[in-house]
C-alpha cells in the first residue's frame, strides 16, 4: 500500500518535472501537455492516498497528507509559471510594438516595466521588499492595460517565488524541488520506523 502510494508520488513527480523542463525551455505548448500528464499522475496519486487513509497508521496518515499538499501546491505553482510565460510574451510582443512606435528611450513605460519585472526576478526570495515591489509592478501593468488582473498577479507570483540564482546553487541538487523532497523524505521515515516497530 505504502509501495503503491510512493509509485505514484514518484510518476507525478517525474511529469511534474518534465512540465517544469518544457517551462524552463520556454516550449509552452509542450508544458500543457505536461501539465494534462501532470494532474492525471496527481489523481493516481490521490488515489493512493485514499487507501492509507482508510487503513492508517495515523502517522503515516499525516506525513502522506503533508505529501499530498505538496503536491497540490506544485499544480498550483507550475500553472501560474505557463500563464506567467504566456503573460510575459504578451508584454515582450508589446514592447517590441512599443519599441517601434517610440523612436526616444523616454516615455516607453512597457519598456520600463520589462525592466522593473528583470530587477524583480533578480531579487533575493527573503527580500522584504520583493512584495511590495511586485505589488506596485502589479498595478503598473494594470494600469496600462497590459494583462489581466489575473494574469498580472500569476506573472508576479511566479516572479516572487522564483529563486535567485546564488539560492538556487545553494539548494543544489534538489533545487526546485527541495521542499517536496523534505515531505516525501518524511513520509518514508515514518512509514520505516513503524514497519521497524520504532516508537
Amino acid at each position: 500500500m505504502w509501495i503503491e502510494y510512493l509509485g505514484a508520488v514518484d510518476e507525478f513527480r517525474l511529469s511534474a518535472s518534465v512540465a517544469a523542463g518544457h517551462l524552463a525551455d520556454g516550449d509552452l505548448s509542450g508544458a500543457e501537455s505536461a501539465l494534462e500528464e501532470m494532474h492525471s499522475r496527481s489523481v493516481g496519486a490521490t488515489d493512493a492516498y485514499r487507501k492509507i487513509e482508510l487503513e492508517g497508521p495515523g502517522e503515516i496518515v499525516s506525513k502522506g497528507y503533508a505529501l499530498q499538499g505538496s503536491i497540490v501546491n506544485t499544480i498550483f505553482e507550475l500553472e501560474q509559471e505557463l500563464t506567467a510565460a504566456r503573460s510575459m510574451r504578451v508584454i515582450e510582443e508589446a514592447g517590441e510594438r512599443e519599441q517601434g512606435e517610440v523612436p526616444s528611450d523616454q516615455d516607453r513605460p512597457i519598456a520600463a516595466v520589462l525592466s522593473s519585472l528583470r530587477e524583480l526576478r533578480a531579487m533575493d526570495s527573503h527580500d522584504p521588499d520583493r512584495i511590495e515591489y511586485g505589488q506596485q509592478l502589479g498595478l503598473q501593468i494594470i494600469t496600462l492595460s497590459l494583462l489581466s488582473a489575473s494574469d498580472a498577479s500569476a506573472l508576479l507570483f511566479t516572479y516572487s517565488q522564483q529563486l535567485s540564482l546564488s539560492e538556487a546553487v545553494e539548494r543544489y541538487p534538489h533545487g526546485r524541488w527541495l521542499r517536496f523532497h523534505e515531505v516525501r523524505t518524511d513520509f518514508v521515515q515514518a512509514a520505516r520506523s513503524h514497519l521497524d516497530g520504532s516508537p
